[in-house]
């Protein structure tokens, strides 16, 4: 796998991961909007654990950093029944609308939230929106420099809203040191035309059939892979968002049998930690180049 990395036989090669946010981000990204709407993460939260313990799947819990501050019991509680805590920014600012400096700050602060409640080693990052992209792979070393191990922030197909065409599509070493590693989202075909299904809009508004088949066809290729899922995804009584009507579609579209989907794909496949799948790989090469990567600002 040129630029890769290589599994061990008998290593889990998926991962499966959380975006820890609440139904209205994305709406509401600012503290004082947060007021205007009524937290449920509560429900998503206890659903999606309880589906994790009965498939007897671990996975990775990327927290926004207010929301450890505000609930902490759920960082402890992920991390009581085993699962890997990460960081997933501190209010959900895409990278591409930080500097370097206020980039670094924005993790740390997330990171300190996470450890003040009570999770131990935070190794991994996942950026708010995917949004290391062609303009913002300097957000590599700024990771690393804090102390960051990977992260899983690139999405490798073309988006209104987000994507990195052309980006590798399996984990690989970004900065010159060779040791920080990026687990892209999950694609299938050829890298110029890159298909996403791995999990949130996709996992809900695919056929299961095709999700399904997407992992059976990773799998027989021997290429490890990634599942995203947010907890307001196993909430599907949660009031309408005040967006447009694409919008909307795109954030409701197949929340009811989202529940059902997901057991199927745990019960299918072989899930585990993002640290834990990357910890069984092997490095191939110390560095992948990435397409126009810029200069850090």
């Amino acid at each position: 796998m040129a630029g890769g990395l290589n599994a061990q036989a008998s290593a889990p090669r998926f991962a499966m991961t959380v975006d820890v946010e609440e139904w209205f981000t994305g709406v509401a990204d600012h503290p004082d909007e947060f007021a205007r709407y009524p937290s449920r993460l509560e429900i998503g939260m206890g659903r999606l654990l309880d589906l994790l313990e009965r498939t007897g799947t671990r996975a990775t819990f990327f927290f926004l950093g207010y929301l450890a501050e505000r609930s902490p019991d759920w960082v402890r509680e992920v991390a009581r029944r085993g699962h890997e805590v990460g960081v997933h920014g501190h209010h959900h600012i895409p990278i591409w609308r930080l500097t370097a400096a206020e980039l670094r700050a924005d993790a740390d602060r997330a990171r300190q939230a996470l450890h003040a409640a009570g999770a131990a080693a935070v190794s991994g990052f996942r950026a708010p929106l995917f949004s290391i992209d062609r303009r913002t792979t300097w957000a590599f070393d700024v990771l690393e420099e804090l102390g960051f191990e990977y992260s899983s922030s690139v999405f490798p197909v073309r988006n209104p809203r987000y994507g990195f065409p052309g980006a590798p599509r399996f984990p690989f070493r970004p900065t010159a040191s060779g040791r920080f590693v990026e687990f892209p989202l999950s694609t299938i075909g050829p890298a110029r035309f890159a298909l996403p299904f791995c999990g949130g809009f996709y996992l809900r508004a695919l056929p299961g059939w095709t999700t399904t088949r997407a992992f059976a066809r990773l799998a027989a290729e021997a290429r490890p892979a990634v599942c995203y899922i947010h907890p307001w995804e196993l909430d599907p009584g949660q009031p309408e968002l005040p967006v447009g009507a694409l919008a909307r579609v795109r954030h409701r579209i197949g929340l009811e049998g989202l529940e059902r989907k997901l057991e199927g794909l745990l019960r299918t496949f072989r899930f585990a930690p993002m640290r834990d799948v990357l910890r069984d790989l092997v490095p191939a090469r110390a560095r992948r180049r990435l397409p126009l990567a810029p200069l850090r600002p």
